[in-house]
């Protein structure tokens, strides 16, 4: 599919479409994709603070598999 094809598909996409949610959605996703800002510094301190804990959480190996934290879960929500 050619570069004018595709967009002449999103054209007829969005034009057919009278969902608010979508168009809103494919808006901010088109937006996302073309934007020049790194999403890092779009995160707060205390967001990048908390990333960074989790990076150091990894290589210190503290992980937990799925099935632990499911079964966490579980017994916190049937108390």
């Amino acid at each position: 599919m050619s570069v004018l094809e595709l967009k002449n598909e999103l054209h007829r996409l969005v034009v057919n479409t009278e969902d608010e949610i979508i168009l809103e959605n494919v808006r901010a996703y088109f937006l996302n994709l073309t934007s020049q800002e790194d999403w890092w510094d779009t995160l707060s301190e205390p967001q990048q603070s908390l990333v960074h804990d989790s990076i150091r959480q990894l290589d210190n190996g503290q992980t937990s598999t799925h099935q632990a934290v499911r079964e966490r879960i579980s017994k916190l929500l049937t108390k």
